[in-house]
């Protein structure tokens, strides 16, 4: 098991914050404010704010400050709708492989397209459909 360092500690204490509201979209989160209140040093507070960037949790602006990520209904659902329309392009271009190319490929579903789409004509129905209208 991997060893927690003092930076995880702390994305995931400044991560809860975020994720219970008490912290709200737009917020500044400044190291500085940051390492007093939670009684560390900058450096380790830095590196938190590294990985809950690249958690998608805050964003770093082009001043280079960082503030809490907008977690609004309508991102959401822009964000569900993108992949949404990922994962119809990419079952489409599935169904429009040729199933023995599937079947053959080493490492790719290999032999499950036979089990997943007994048929073409049964694909071919399922990934006209539009996946998008229930999210």
């Amino acid at each position: 098991m991997k060893n927690k360092r003092t930076c995880d500690y702390i994305a995931e204490a400044i991560q809860n914050e975020i994720l219970s509201g008490r912290m709200e979209a737009g917020q500044p989160l400044r190291q500085e404010e940051l390492s007093e209140k939670l009684v560390y040093s900058r450096m380790p507070v830095r590196e938190a704010l590294q990985i809950l960037e690249e958690q998608g949790l805050v964003r770093r602006l082009a001043t280079r400050h960082v503030v809490v990520a907008d977690f609004s209904r309508r991102n959401i659902e822009e964000i569900f709708d993108m992949v949404g329309n990922v994962e119809k392009k990419a079952l489409k271009d599935l169904a429009e492989m040729s199933f023995e190319w599937v079947y053959s490929a080493e490492g790719v579903l290999t032999g499950a397209a036979v089990a997943v789409f007994p048929c073409a004509g049964c694909a071919a129905a399922v990934f006209s459909a539009d996946f998008s209208a229930g999210f």
